[in-house]
């Protein structure tokens, strides 16, 4: 589930646990305790995952676990709206993020190919993020299954430490380095996003504006969770 202020979105099901479950999407008020069905899943076989809400959307993925995935986003301001296919995607599961009009994802375009979207709710136009390319080029695969972090306008994701050698990373083990960008500059030709070295492995970086966390391991159960504050 996702909370913002007081509501909560999240979906849910009942039946066989041999079947998917997860079908329906509710929207959850925590102050008056009403529950409010928001959309079905159009997946055959599908569920709902990665909901997530603020003041004027809702959006989440339909997915079947197995490479059939759609994005569908719902706008609070508009009346009767119905759902909208923001994007149709393969391989892995998306994690979606959402701040202000912008919905944000990593997603694997090919089988050894990742790529950073950030969808323009208002114009429906993907802005393209300096650096994110460069970035994940150098990259082992596994930061394809890092999710990115926003806030307001700030985006941050991790991927590989640039001034570390391939032997030192074989010898010593990865470390990352966690990119930042703001995407009220993505105008200008010469803007280029920040790069802080923790130096460690970085795994789902998020940011409040004022304070980074992320674990430094892939989901591990020995994962170890870090934070960032200021300088």
């Amino acid at each position: 589930p996702d909370v913002f202020g007081h509501e909560m979105v999240y979906s849910a099901g009942t039946g066989s646990l041999l079947k998917p479950l997860l079908k329906t999407l509710y929207l959850y008020d925590l102050e008056t305790g009403t529950e409010q069905e928001v959309a079905k899943v159009k997946i055959k076989d599908g569920e709902i995952f990665e909901t997530v809400l603020n003041g004027d959307y809702i959006a989440w993925l339909d997915t079947d676990q197995k490479g059939s995935n759609a994005i569908y986003v719902l706008d609070r301001n508009e009346a009767n709206a119905k759902p909208r296919l923001i994007k149709e995607c393969s391989f892995a599961v998306p994690k979606l993020r959402l701040s202000q009009d912008y919905l944000m994802w990593i997603e694997q375009n090919e089988e050894k190919e990742e790529r950073l979207y950030v969808v323009d709710l208002i114009s429906e136009e993907n802005a393209s993020i300096p650096g994110f390319a460069e970035s994940i080029e150098r990259a082992m695969s596994t930061y394809g299954v890092s999710a990115p972090g926003i806030y307001d306008t700030e985006i941050i994701w991790a991927a590989s430490d640039p001034e570390q050698s391939q032997e030192d990373s074989i010898l010593n083990g990865e470390k990352s380095a966690i990119y930042y960008c703001d995407l009220t500059y993505f105008a200008q030709d010469d803007y280029e996003p920040a790069v802080f070295r923790p130096g460690m492995y970085v795994h789902d970086p998020i940011t409040n504006g004022e304070v980074w966390a992320w674990i430094d391991k892939n989901n591990a159960p020995d994962s170890t969770l870090y934070l960032k504050v200021g300088d």
